[in-house]
């Protein structure tokens, strides 16, 4: 797309939203966050990601907010990945609650209007245009709350189903959720999201947590939304002294998946892992950015980004790590890893490391390449065929990142998903 025409769509796009935004009275510091939209519009759509992610017909397409039908049903039995869970259920980022669960254990789960409290600047760490948008437009917050020296043997499980637009049009989805582990808490969310027709939708979501003193959390998120859909979800996280969090993404699903991971390690003896496997093909776009800002002294990051890409797919990774001048004793990796199927698959990689303190240890890497000839050589040798021998290297590959995964009762589920996902593709 020439720059002309480009800028063109960027702007039409803008209008159409801005008609959304203006047909009805929003509060205060919703405008706030639609201002600051177009401030950063210059800045945010020049930037290298949309050079290397062909989002042409994105911005070309006609956009509404989607239906809010709360009555919505569907047999859970079949889409839940883990039946022992406190389940809070979406339909197009309202909350079904005769779907839901009504006991949350030592869980507190409270929605709230956009208004009713002002946004704390700590919750955006990095500003972004997507991330503003569903501030602007989210009318609901979802807050979520793990008490004071609680520890639920329960996971919280929340799962979010989608519907899209029909004749050509892109359903739109804004949620936001504030998610505060009180100090010395220990829990475990699983975040779901799927589509139930082939309809077109964005998942524009904002979900912010912030651990005090001591807490620890484990954040597992799979995306299975439709190949027609758009998902692009900001994750800030703020972590104060001596907290832990693990966070494992599986991008499964979307025609274009954006995921922001912004970290901001504000006190000591804080710990944050990283891990993501993402798995496009055919045409689809998977775009992972994460920013480490380490703020305090002794604190450890880990970072591990597998991607398998296959025939026409495109993958983006840019990964920073930035040390503060007071942050010594940081200990900080970073590694993206990079499996591709097809000569017409395509990834671009990023890592980097800002460093601006003494006595620190990081390190960052990235690799990319085909499948090992002689590897498949010695499968095809003991009588596998191709096909399966392609299939069983790449499920190889995806191992690293399964095994990170610290949810023990569900790694035989996330195995026959990955295996069962790995199958359908077309190699």
């Amino acid at each position: 797309m020439d720059k002309l025409k480009y800028n063109t769509h960027i702007i039409n796009f803008l209008e159409q939203w801005n008609k959304l935004f203006l047909c009805k009275k929003r509060p205060k510091d919703l405008c706030m966050h639609w201002n600051k939209i177009f401030e950063l519009r210059s800045s945010y759509f020049s930037k290298e990601i949309w050079n290397v992610v062909p989002l042409k017909n994105f911005f070309t397409k006609k956009f509404f907010i989607a239906n809010k039908n709360s009555n919505f049903n569907i047999e859970l039995d079949k889409i839940l990945l883990h039946k022992h869970v406190y389940k809070l259920v979406f339909f197009n980022g309202t909350l079904c609650q005769h779907l839901s669960d009504n006991d949350f254990g030592q869980w507190k789960i409270k929605i709230r209007k956009n208004n009713y409290i002002k946004i704390s600047p700590n919750y955006l760490i990095k500003s972004n245009f997507f991330l503003h948008m569903s501030e602007s437009f989210c009318e609901n917050i979802i807050h979520i709350d793990l008490e004071k020296n609680t520890k639920p043997l329960i996971p919280l499980y929340l799962l979010h189903i989608n519907s899209g637009g029909q004749n050509n049009k892109i359903a739109v989805i804004n949620s936001r959720i504030h998610i505060n582990v009180q100090e010395n808490a220990r829990g475990e969310i699983i975040e779901h999201f799927l589509g139930n027709s082939h309809y077109s939708y964005l998942n524009n979501i904002c979900t912010n947590f912030l651990l005090e003193s001591s807490a620890h959390m484990n954040y597992l998120k799979i995306n299975f939304d439709n190949f027609n859909s758009y998902h692009i979800a900001n994750n800030n996280i703020i972590l104060n002294k001596n907290t832990t969090f693990y966070n494992h993404l599986f991008n499964l699903g979307g025609y274009f998946s954006q995921q922001n991971t912004h970290v901001c390690l504000n006190h000591e003896h804080s710990d944050v892992s990283i891990n993501s496997l993402s798995v496009p093909s055919n045409k689809q776009i998977i775009d992972i950015n994460t920013y480490i800002d380490h703020k305090s002294r002794c604190c450890k990051s880990r970072q591990l980004h597998k991607m398998i890409l296959s025939k026409s797919a495109i993958g983006n990774f840019h990964g920073i790590i930035k040390v503060e001048k007071n942050a010594v004793k940081t200990d900080g990796h970073m590694k993206n890893d990079n499996l591709l199927t097809s000569k017409h698959s395509k990834i671009n990689t990023k890592p980097e490391l800002e460093i601006y303190a003494d006595d620190v240890k990081c390190s960052h890497g990235s690799t990319v390449g085909y499948m090992n000839p002689e590897h498949l050589f010695y499968l095809r040798s003991r009588g596998i065929s191709k096909n399966h021998a392609k299939k069983m290297i790449m499920y190889a590959f995806s191992l690293e990142v399964l095994k990170n995964v610290s949810y023990k009762s569900l790694h035989k589920t996330l195995n026959n998903l990955i295996v069962s996902f790995l199958e359908q593709i077309k190699i």
